[in-house]
């Protein structure tokens, strides 16, 4: 699975991430992401086959389900609705959810809530 963290995230939640395996990238980290809109977001992260991590539940569900209702989908979505835990656990469920979803076609379309 790969990783697209929005702005929201700090952008040195990548690397341990890569510590892990995972192919993560923070969109402040990519100069081509910096002050897209979310739209914009949605189809870098689908022609990069990457799935986005964000806490901006409400404006990336709208933006991934109108994607799906055009038909053209999305990479996937990784939803953190509210602050649980610290750093550490999030890359703790992003490394379980790597392990059950391996491939980068797992989620796609699909919505994760943690």
């Amino acid at each position: 699975m790969k990783l697209l963290l929005d702005a929201m995230l700090p952008s040195t939640l990548a690397t341990p991430l890569r510590e892990h395996g995972i192919d993560a990238e923070a969109i402040d980290g990519v100069q081509e992401l910096t002050g897209l809109s979310d739209d914009r977001v949605i189809e870098w992260g689908r022609a990069e086959n990457r799935v986005i991590v964000t806490r901006n539940v409400d404006h990336f569900c709208e933006r991934g389900r109108r994607a799906i209702a055009e038909g053209v989908g999305h990479a996937g979505l990784i939803l953190l609705p509210r602050r649980r835990g610290g750093i550490g656990w999030l890359i703790a469920e992003l490394v379980q959810l790597a392990e059950e979803f391996p491939s980068d076609d797992d989620l796609r379309s699909r919505e994760i809530w943690l």
